[in-house]
């Protein structure tokens, strides 16, 4: 069983958390099922560890591969940091700090946890329920990546174009390209995926 102030505590109590919307996982790595991916939620460190979440769609890693030179993965390896769509639990939080959180918790920090605060897996159990998965559901689909903001990483034009393509919308994705800004390999393996 585990303790307060122990790593797999927390991860337990985030799981049961998320399990209410379809998550489920081992380890420190929690994953729910898209209709064209996957979403993925992991703890990174021991003592002093972060919240990483990925959204990650294969059709998307394919058509990336000859670009980004990573090969594609089954959703069911997929890592948080595989994912097309990433960032850390921060960039879910409002600009505006409420009275319950954590000290050091603020919103577009680079937001580690302390294992050993008291209040960590209540907290981030709230974080979860009020704002995780709210993200989650607004970025669970290819439309979310054509949208993006500066919330994720590292949805770039590139990305969106091919979230495009995988959409069937080839005429959108060609108005993105701009061949002056990649280099000649990029930008052939670019004019591939959008033929």
């Amino acid at each position: 069983p585990d303790r307060p102030g122990e790593l797999a505590h927390v991860m337990r109590i985030l799981g049961e958390e998320l399990r209410v919307e379809s998550f489920s996982g081992k380890g420190r790595t929690l994953r729910r099922p898209l209709a064209d991916g996957v979403q993925i939620v992991h703890l990174q460190g021991t003592g002093q560890f972060c919240v990483n979440i990925g959204v990650y769609f294969p059709e998307l890693a394919r058509l990336l591969a000859p670009i980004t030179r990573n090969p594609a993965v089954p959703v069911t390896e997929a890592r948080a940091w595989d994912g097309q769509m990433r960032c850390r639990l921060d960039r879910t939080l409002p600009a505006t700090r409420e009275s319950w959180w954590l000290t050091g918790m603020q919103s577009r920090c680079d937001l580690w946890f302390d294992v050993r605060e008291a209040r960590l897996a209540d907290t981030l159990a709230r974080t979860a329920r009020e704002y995780l998965v709210p993200w989650l559901r607004a970025h669970a689909t290819l439309d979310a990546i054509v949208g993006a903001t500066d919330d994720v990483d590292p949805v770039d034009d590139v990305v969106r174009m091919a979230a495009l393509v995988a959409l069937g919308e080839r005429e959108r994705a060609r108005e993105l390209f701009a061949p002056g800004r990649y280099k000649k390999r990029e930008r052939d393996e670019i004019e591939r995926m959008l033929e």
